[in-house]
């Protein structure tokens, strides 16, 4: 990179009508090689184009925070998951949350694939309603029913092998 001089400048504004303005500016303006460009190109590219998918130790779970909100008809569990990079590395990869005991009739977070830069942190959010389907008869779940957030981080599909998930899970309690 360098500074052009003033019968440089001059020529870039008679050449290329859009830079027009800047004959306006009090300042000499900087300017790249046509390899220093070219390098700059290349450099900016890769930052965006290496991703890698998601192996061991690129990601971690952090907390899992959750609260019940009872004025509501049905009772709403509402939970968020912090997903952090660790790596150096940009970083694909998805999540999913399950409630195992409101399979069914739930409306909780789906899986989400994304991408994290280098400690960048991801919060997942979703909720699930306290109801169960019994017969053809909704039931509100009573008070002290416990229930298991699992949070799952894995590569996108298709490759799912275990050994490239990561998972945690805390219980929690409906409290009357």
């Amino acid at each position: 990179m360098f500074k052009l001089s003033q019968p440089e400048k001059d020529q870039v504004i008679t050449i290329c009508d859009h830079l027009k303005n800047l004959k306006y500016a009090k300042a000499l303006p900087n300017a790249f090689t046509e390899h220093g460009a070219i390098m700059a190109a290349s450099v900016l590219n890769t930052a965006m184009n290496d991703v890698y998918e998601m192996t061991p130790g690129d990601l971690v779970i952090g907390d899992i925070e959750y609260r019940f909100e009872p004025e509501k008809d049905p009772v709403k569990l509402v939970f968020s998951v912090t997903i952090t990079n660790v790596s150096n590395r940009n970083i694909k990869y998805q999540s999913n949350v399950n409630i195992p005991q409101m399979s069914g009739f739930i409306d909780h977070a789906d899986i989400k694939c994304m991408i994290l830069k280098p400690g960048e942190i991801c919060i997942f959010r979703g909720y699930g309603f306290l109801k169960r389907f019994d017969e053809k008869e909704f039931h509100i779940i009573p008070a002290n029913q416990y229930f298991t957030i699992i949070a799952t981080v894995s590569p996108p599909y298709p490759k799912t092998d275990d050994k490239y998930k990561i998972t945690k899970s805390i219980n929690v309690i409906r409290e009357e």
